[in-house]
């Protein structure tokens, strides 16, 4: 990687090839990848290094607009993201991203139009018969509707399990390493940094593992968005 190219091998082999100058990227794979397989999850990395070069954030999280305004969805694998997102769908909350959200002076952009979820979950959020196996049928691939390409982001929520719903405030002190572990030192840098991020409204959300909490969950969420 340096300041104008870059060639970032991939977990299952494949490479990236990425040119900052053309604004290229090519895709090399052992055999060819239908089109809604590179849109998703080929682009993530593509575009969290883009988005490096361009001075803008790239986050490992979900977005979702809540009346009117984005907030970045974080957690690890296991955490419910997806789950917690394809809810939020089906309640009528406009979805902009799943595994990566690009943040441009304020705003949160949006990002390929599906959610991949497990079988399990799509079945218990009712939304397996809209739903197609993707990834070898390791995965259940929802379509998402259009949205507006960029919204402006009102915070960043941090998943956690717990026994009941909680949304807690973040100090800035708390909000730095969990940003710092939503980004990846490996994009390039331009001039803006993680620090940057800080300077949001920050909360976790703590929930049940249930889907019976969501409807709580996103009244959590309302309470602050657009604050």
């Amino acid at each position: 990687m340096d300041a104008d190219s870059a060639e970032v091998r991939l977990l299952d082999g494949a490479v990236l090839r990425l040119d900052r100058i053309e604004r290229t990227a090519t895709v090399l794979t052992r055999a060819p990848l239908p089109d809604a397989e590179l849109v998703h999850p080929y682009l993530a990395p593509v575009g969290s290094f883009f988005a490096g070069w361009l001075g803008r954030h790239a986050l490992h999280a979900g977005g979702a607009c809540i009346d009117g305004t984005a907030l970045a969805v974080i957690g690890p694998k296991e955490s419910g993201k997806t789950t917690t997102l394809a809810w939020l769908a089906g309640q009528g909350c406009d979805i902009l991203a799943d595994d990566v959200l690009v943040v441009d002076d304020r705003r949160a952009l949006a990002g390929p139009r599906t959610l991949d979820l497990r079988h399990d979950a799509a079945r218990e959020l009712g939304v397996l018969d809209r739903t197609r196996e993707h990834r070898g049928g390791e995965r259940v691939r929802l379509p998402l509707g259009p949205v507006d390409h960029e919204v402006p982001l009102g915070g960043l929520v941090f998943l956690a399990w717990g026994r009941r719903v909680e949304l807690r405030p973040l100090r800035p002190s708390e909000r730095l390493p969990r940003i710092a572990g939503a980004t990846s030192s490996k994009r390039p840098r331009a001039e803006r940094t993680p620090l940057d991020l800080a300077d949001y409204p920050a909360w976790e959300l703590t929930r049940p593992r249930s889907v019976a909490a969501l409807p709580e969950v996103l009244d959590r969420l309302r309470s602050v968005a657009g604050r």
